[in-house]
């Protein structure tokens, strides 16, 4: 999470200079621009959370809210880290067949309005 020209890790600020020296574990979460977490980041959370840690300083680490860890939770508790990146590549290959099945299908209504205009 970016702040003040910096990223947050275990609730202190780290520097650029620092950034390269930290030594890397679960709770460093260095999100991209999508603000997606990885598998092992969500597994991770939900073991912390298990250990005993707050839900509230866990996700404020985070940088997340706790309605998101919550419908984690509801969603991914139960799975694995391997289960856990197949359900994420099989429902990104989902929304993607759907999208081309409503390109194919806006395509198709295309082409039988412009053979009805002809005819």
């Amino acid at each position: 999470m970016s702040f003040e020209r910096g990223t947050i890790e275990e609730g202190r600020i780290l520097r650029k200079k620092d950034r390269s020296q930290s030594s890397i574990n679960c709770l460093q979460f260095k999100r991209s621009r999508t603000s997606t977490f990885s598998e092992e980041q969500i597994v991770c959370a939900f073991r912390q959370a298990e250990a005993g840690t707050p839900v509230g300083d866990l996700c404020r680490q985070l940088g997340m809210s706790d309605a998101t860890f919550y419908a984690w939770k509801q969603k991914y508790a139960h799975l694995v880290v391997s289960e856990l990146r197949r359900l994420q590549q099989l429902e990104e290959e989902n929304s993607r067949l759907k999208r081309l099945v409503a390109d194919l299908s806006l395509d198709q209504h295309r082409l039988t309005e412009a053979l009805r205009r002809k005819v």
